[in-house]
């Protein structure tokens, strides 16, 4: 972990994925710093600008905000409902898969 944190934040940035659909061409680059902000009074922070274009954040939209390792994680919410989309599909069809292979072997009788 401690040398993904290093290649992460103080090595060259590696792409970590490429936007989804709606988020842009550019790539998202894990560990990337994108500056500071400070919790303002009625607890706000503001986003940087170049981290609220890279990653698609718009005025008015909701921000998933989850806990992760020591920090927080601050998805838009459409990612979130297509990652958990996408996640029920893989289920499916492992279920799928799983009961295509139970129908396949019969069970032995001894």
């Amino acid at each position: 972990m401690l040398s993904e944190l290093r290649g992460g934040l103080f090595g060259p940035g590696r792409p970590a994925r490429s936007h989804g659909e709606g988020m842009g061409s550019e790539a998202v680059f894990r560990g990337r710093i994108y500056g500071s902000t400070t919790v303002g009074e009625r607890g706000q922070l503001v986003v940087p600008a170049e981290a609220r274009k890279d990653f698609g954040f718009e005025v008015g939209e909701k921000i998933i905000v989850m806990a992760h390792g020591m920090g927080v994680l601050l998805l838009r919410a459409d990612v979130v409902a297509q990652m958990v989309q996408d996640s029920m599909n893989r289920l499916a069809d492992l279920e799928r898969k799983i009961s295509e292979t139970s129908d396949q072997t019969e069970p032995r009788r001894e």
